[in-house]
């Protein structure tokens, strides 16, 4: 059985996610990614195994994301990182984030850390804008 293709875009001017699949016509608001999937599945009928998830982000948060995982991946190899990249990366994470509205918790799932984590970056990137 194919999977259905749920796309989740951000309205900016109403700071909801749009959620839709394609070929149904359904489409649903959520405040989080994860509040429109719900409504989503529930709209459509479909079990979650059923839709694959594809969130679309602007570009600015996509390139900022990427530098941020190269960096990673750079750690875990030999070539260690250096602490100042690391930390520019996550400061880029950080401003996109918040440049898009988005809450702790919502910007902590669309990068793949905790939300503790992406709290510390956030409070570094306001600790250095007050000096």
């Amino acid at each position: 059985m194919t999977k259905a293709q749920a796309i989740y875009e951000r309205d900016a001017k109403r700071r909801l996610w749009v959620a839709r699949v394609y070929g149904t016509g359904n489409i649903v608001t959520g405040r989080t990614v994860g509040e429109a999937r719900r409504r989503l599945l529930r709209a459509t009928g479909y079990c979650a195994n059923d839709v694959e998830d594809d969130v679309i982000l602007p570009n600015v948060v996509k390139r900022r994301l990427n530098v941020l995982e190269a960096a990673r991946g750079r750690g875990s190899g030999v070539l260690p990182v250096p602490d100042s990249f690391m930390r520019t990366a996550k400061k880029a994470v950080a401003q996109a984030f918040k440049a898009m509205g988005l809450g702790l918790r919502e910007a902590a799932s669309l990068a793949g850390v905790s939300k503790t984590t992406m709290w510390r970056w956030t409070n570094e990137v306001e600790r250095r804008h007050e000096k």
